[in-house]
């Protein structure tokens, strides 16, 4: 994590200084030496590798290089707009790999145990989706979509469901309870659940990274809880799931912040070609 967080920093430092020394004409001046004597670029590349050091020393003495600039003015590089294009292409790869890195991180708040408790005798489970309640540790709609679910194949589940954006299901959460749907995304963590009265069959927990533009990280969370064999879903590898949408659950990400992740619970998924 750290290193990622480096990795953000030190291309926006050298990118920030390489658009103010080249904007400013700040630049090497023949016939004068001095560390502080440098281009644009080597001022960029410097920052960049001992950011720490070169940044303060280049914001120190600013003002004296404007100064300078004005008397000795030095074109900028012809690259320089290929310079920047760079700087940012290669910002935006890190910041994709930072906030992979956030998703990653964030732990799972379904609480198998509530799952594995059977239902008591005076207190049967719910048969229809619990549209009023969004939230999965309370609407009981895991119990409900696991019961309809064994009615069905899993080509029947793949052949009734529609795909779906993360970016358009979170829009409208509360009307796509217990609707069929299909979701594609990047598996990072696979956890079998234990076996209980209440489930039948193998279950799995398939967390995923699921693009979607609208949120800050550029994903969002899904928790597939899948009824069938898993033995084929592994980290990194990208799938298509088709489940009931159940609804979402609060989950906490690396930097101790809350970010909304939703769930899905099918028994059918397809690697991706």
């Amino acid at each position: 994590m750290l290193l990622s967080i480096i990795g953000l920093i030190a291309p926006t430092i050298g990118l920030i200084v390489y658009y103010d020394a080249s904007k400013n004409r700040i630049g090497k001046i023949p016939g004068e030496k001095g560390f502080t004597n440098a281009s644009a670029g080597m001022w960029s590349l410097s920052c960049w590798i001992l950011w720490f050091i070169v940044f303060p020393l280049y914001l120190l003495n600013r003002n004296q290089l404007l100064e300078k600039a004005k008397q000795h003015p030095q074109e900028p590089s012809r690259l320089r707009n290929l310079i920047i294009f760079l700087y940012a292409t290669l910002l935006v790869y890190n910041f994709y790999n930072f906030s992979q890195e956030l998703v990653s991180s964030q732990p799972s708040q379904l609480k198998v145990p509530q799952y594995s408790q059977p239902a008591p005798q005076t207190a049967p489970q719910p048969t229809e989706f619990n549209t009023a309640d969004i939230s999965i540790s309370r609407n009981g709609n895991f119990f409900v979509a696991a019961n309809k679910i064994r009615n069905y194949t899993p080509s029947q589940i793949w052949q009734r469901s529609r795909s779906i954006s993360a970016a358009s299901l979170t829009k409208s959460l509360y009307s796509s309870i217990g609707k069929l749907y299909r979701l594609h995304g990047q598996v990072y963590t696979v956890v079998e659940l234990p076996p209980t009265s209440n489930l039948s069959g193998q279950w799995a927990e398939v967390l995923m990274a699921v693009p979607n533009p609208n949120s800050p990280l550029g994903v969002t969370t899904l928790n597939f809880l899948y009824n069938g064999d898993f033995n084929q879903i592994n980290p990194n590898t990208y799938i298509t799931c088709a489940g009931y949408f159940i609804g979402t659950y609060e989950s906490e990400n690396a930097l101790g912040g809350k970010v909304e992740a939703i769930a899905l619970v099918g028994n059918v998924y397809r690697l991706a070609q």
